[in-house]
């Protein structure tokens, strides 16, 4: 018996089921089916003319869900299209002859992802246009609008009032490649709710939307939480190595400790080796190594490295060492502590930029990242 499935069409249902399509007369078809727990019980024969089409209802279902996609995943209307498209060219010629093209079918996806988040349009081109559905009023944190006409947007995790008044250890990272425009920056503070050595118990708590990478968004963005939770208090916060974000942590909170975040320092030292065509892995692999030795060790460490990088023959030190001391006298004006370094600690780190990934995985809206966030 083939699968029977009920698929939402203009105001009504319809039911599908061996081919037909069951709903209100159509070409005065009289053929009618009876369905009791989701089983076929009795049928009534359809008319010569009202043929039988199993692509066409494999085509609609497929499309439907199409249309459920463009409202809960967080993928643009034009991969979904894609997806299904994709999914369903192996099915013979029957099948692709019947595929409606992606301009015949784009308004209606848009138009019905549109409807479902409560929104004129999903995409936007400038900060004005930016919609938050009401249905997510309970997640929206601030919403603030620069002089210039620059929007920052910040959302909280369910708990996130709660947690961040009790709690003092955070982590931060910003990201650019996976912020829905018209922003630059998606930028997350997570919550360390144990900072042992042994366990990893980390939560995102603040979601923002942000316009550049200045300081001044910054200490807006920090400005904002502490208006809307006056008993946000960190006293010490892990970040990368951006100088505007150490900035307006010490502009807001004077007396903060500002830790270091070693996969930042990793890439840091990647991006320059790779920008000096380094082509000795050993040296860049030691000098990530530097961080994990006793402070003490350090400068020792570093000499080995450039004695080593000196037997080798190899040119590019003097810009790896100076690249390596411009993030360590970083370190050093803002108290970073890089060296009490744990397994625990890298996973920490990891684990902020993994999250943001995980958020997306194409083209997003603000309404596509709000339903993600809700889950």
């Amino acid at each position: 018996m083939s699968e029977i499935n009920v698929i939402k069409r203009g105001r009504g249902r319809v039911l599908m089921l061996n081919g037909y399509q069951y709903y209100k007369l159509k070409n005065k078809c009289t053929g009618s089916v009876t369905i009791r727990d989701k089983k076929e019980v009795k049928a009534t024969p359809h008319i010569i003319t009202c043929a039988q089409d199993f692509a066409k209802n494999e085509i609609d279902l497929k499309f439907y869900e199409c249309k459920k996609k463009v409202s809960e995943d967080s993928i643009s209307v034009t991969r979904v299209y894609k997806n299904a498209v994709s999914s369903l060219e192996n099915g013979g010629i029957n099948f692709i002859n019947k595929l409606p093209k992606f301009g015949d079918v784009k308004s209606t996806l848009y138009r019905y992802g549109n409807k479902e988040l409560g929104v004129e349009k999903l995409y936007h081109k400038t900060f004005a246009d930016v919609e938050v559905p009401s249905k997510f009023d309970s997640f929206l944190l601030a919403d603030y609008f620069r002089d210039d006409g620059a929007r920052i947007l910040v959302f909280k995790s369910r708990d996130a009032r709660k947690t961040m008044a009790e709690k003092q250890q955070y982590l931060s990272d910003g990201t650019f490649e996976i912020t829905p425009l018209p922003f630059l920056q998606l930028y997350t503070i997570h919550c360390d709710l144990d900072i042992s050595q042994q366990t990893t118990n980390i939560i995102p708590v603040i979601y923002a939307f942000l316009p550049d990478k200045r300081t001044e968004p910054y200490i807006t963005l920090l400005q904002l939480i502490k208006s809307q939770i006056p008993n946000w208090e960190p006293t010490q916060f892990k970040t990368d190595y951006e100088d505007a974000m150490m900035k307006a942590l010490r502009t807001v909170f004077p007396k903060i400790l500002i830790s270091g975040c070693y996969f930042h320092y990793c890439e840091t030292l990647k991006r320059k080796a790779k920008s000096l065509k380094l082509k000795t892995y050993r040296i860049l692999s030691l000098c990530k190594m530097l961080p994990l030795l006793p402070e003490e060790r350090i400068l020792d460490g570093w000499s080995y490295i450039y004695i080593l990088n000196e037997m080798e023959e190899h040119n590019d030190m003097q810009a790896m060492h100076a690249s390596y001391h411009k993030v360590r006298s970083i370190q050093i004006k803002n108290n970073l502590n890089l060296n009490k370094r744990h397994k625990k600690h890298i996973q920490r780190d990891q684990f902020i930029h993994n999250t943001q990934l995980q958020l997306i995985n194409d083209e997003i809206s603000v309404g596509h990242f709000l339903e993600k966030l809700r889950r």
